[in-house]
């Protein structure tokens, strides 16, 4: 099944993670963003996500959220509850979300969302000088070197 991704947030956290993704990956049709602004309420937010729901009927779609309880992710864990090609993720990374666009196509919408969330744990870390000689070794390790 094709898949999409919906980024959502509060202010214009969507908006800013859209510039990134698109100066790091370029323009992707498959990526939507969905800001949540001091203008709108929970009604105008799902509002917002059913046009992109009507839109893109038939496929999985995987909203990412920026915050695990607010109300980006209230409205869309509602919408979810209604569809079973809709997954909610919330607390993701650029990196996952960067690794995940890539895989839009070629994976199961619960796949992606749980693969969403484990690129997210794995790519978070304190900078330490022991953390990143591990780091080090351990990629030469899976590659051979």
């Amino acid at each position: 099944m094709k898949n999409i991704l919906v980024v959502t947030g509060h202010g214009r956290y969507a908006s800013s993670i859209k510039s990134t993704l698109e100066m790091l990956a370029g323009e992707n049709d498959e990526v939507k963003y969905i800001d949540f602004t001091q203008e709108d309420n929970d009604i105008t937010l799902k509002g917002k996500m059913q046009i992109v729901i009507n839109e893109n009927i038939g496929l999985g779609i995987l909203f990412v959220c920026d915050l695990l309880g607010g109300t980006p992710f209230k409205s869309a864990v509602e919408l979810s509850i209604l569809n079973e090609n809709i997954e909610v993720v919330a607390g993701c990374n650029i990196g996952s979300i960067l690794e995940t666009i890539f895989q839009l196509e070629n994976t199961d919408i619960g796949e992606l969302a749980d693969l969403i969330v484990e690129s997210s744990i794995k790519s978070t870390l304190r900078f330490k000088i022991n953390n990143i000689q591990d780091k080090i070794e351990e990629s030469n390790s899976d590659s051979g070197i």
